[in-house]
């Protein structure tokens, strides 16, 4: 049987995979990686920061796995500090994910927040709970990174901008 699949790999006229162009650019604090694949031209796109990654309509920030962060307060820009949980509604309705399967530490160290609540903020900063000193977050320049990373190609959401074209076939 494996000389016979090997035999057909080599076969003239089979397309072979293409290759994968991957490519990081960084700019302002923040990583946009992209991965073409040149036999089907789909991209894909991430965009990342310091400990961030920018998940759909989410800024994800990321403690070490093993920090729990279900309890964690969030304060943006010089707004007084909230609990996180007060965004579970509006992270559940965008889709952006929110437990693993860790009985232990559902969380695994991520606390996502909606774009539109950091986009134009400096800095953010993260307790993990409320016995624990905050993590500050740099996320100047956010809204700039996106917007490049959509003029490359990839479809971020944007708050208060026009919904980017589906180029997606």
């Amino acid at each position: 049987m494996w000389p016979l699949v090997l035999v057909m790999l080599t076969l003239p006229g089979l397309p072979a995979p293409g290759p994968i162009h991957r490519q990081h650019v960084s700019e302002g604090g923040w990583t946009l990686s992209t991965s073409r694949n040149a036999f089907t031209g789909r991209l894909a796109c991430g965009l990342s920061g310091r400990a961030m990654q920018v998940e759909g309509g989410a800024l994800v920030l990321a403690f070490p796995k093993a920090v729990d962060t279900s309890q964690a307060w969030l304060r943006i820009g010089s707004e007084p500090a909230s609990p996180w949980r007060r965004l579970i509604p509006e992270l559940r309705q965008m889709g952006v994910r929110l437990r693993f399967d860790d009985l232990d530490n559902p969380s695994r160290g991520r606390v996502p927040v909606p774009l539109r609540l950091v986009i134009d903020e400096t800095t953010l900063s993260v307790a993990p709970d409320e016995r624990r000193s905050p993590r500050r977050f740099v996320v100047a320049g956010l809204r700039d990174a996106l917007e490049r990373a959509n003029a490359q190609g990839c479809a971020f959401p944007i708050p208060g901008a026009s919904p980017a074209p589906d180029t997606s076939d």
